[in-house]
């Protein structure tokens, strides 16, 4: 998945996708689009964006998912503190 474009039809699963890992994908870059249409209207309560491009893109991309996804109670296997 490398552009909003390509992954944007995830947002027809936002109700019913829970987990979702996407460590390890070279080919997710940062692009602010993910947080506001997709990331944020996610219920997702597990990410995985571990050793991404994403993730080395995004200054404090760790604070700002979780601002992002109300839901997410684990990030990277590490649990969400507020």
């Amino acid at each position: 998945m490398k552009t909003y474009d390509s992954i944007k039809g995830l947002i027809k699963l936002v109700n019913s996708l829970t987990y979702l890992d996407l460590a390890a994908n070279e080919g997710l870059e940062f692009n602010p689009l993910i947080y506001t249409e997709l990331l944020a209207k996610m219920k997702v309560s597990v990410l995985g964006l571990n050793n991404t491009l994403f993730c080395r893109s995004a200054s404090n991309y760790r604070k700002e998912v979780i601002l992002a996804m109300k839901e997410l109670k684990f990030l990277d296997e590490r649990p969400v503190t507020n």
